[in-house]
């Protein structure tokens, strides 16, 4: 059985794993990789700590001791919220974990008083599925909200 939780102090590593794996399969590139060109990912140093001083939440999908999932949201504004690094390690994928744990995530931003969730994709083209499982769960797409490698922005209203 997966369980969803909040990441555990201490659970940094596995999470940059599962965005490592992720990274390589979509991209080709390693977590180090993606830190030395686009992404610092200080938010995976610490995940439980940087997504909850910033009204946010940080969850994790485990199987038996291991991190098979990933996904935080956190504020971008008083009433926005972001929604950051859902990622699914392959063999996990088709079985409803993403929309479970992006389902968690958006109960969570509702009763933090959010009013919408935004969301960026680097390579909409090499992300169907996500940006499917997005668009499934209410995100429309918007105009890019930050600079940066985004080729597609969402927004969900609450």
């Amino acid at each position: 059985m997966i369980d969803l939780r909040p990441i555990a102090a201490g659970e940094g590593g596995a999470a940059l794993e599962v965005f490592d794996a992720g990274s390589r399969e979509l991209w080709g590139l390693s977590a180090k990789d993606v830190r030395d060109r686009y992404d610092p990912l200080d938010d995976l140093v610490d995940p439980a700590t940087y997504y909850a001083d910033r009204r946010g939440a940080f969850l994790v999908l485990v199987d038996g001791a291991h991190v098979v999932g990933t996904g935080g949201i956190a504020a971008l504004s008083k009433e926005t919220a972001e929604l950051k690094r859902l990622w699914i390690l392959s063999g996990y994928r088709r079985q409803g974990l993403g929309r479970r744990l992006l389902e968690c995530l958006l109960v969570f931003a509702r009763a933090s008083d959010y009013r919408s969730v935004r969301l960026e994709v680097a390579t909409p083209d090499m992300q169907e599925a996500a940006v499917g499982l997005y668009r499934r769960l209410g995100f429309r797409p918007i105009p890019p909200y930050r600079e940066g490698p985004c080729a597609l922005a969402m927004e969900r209203r609450l």
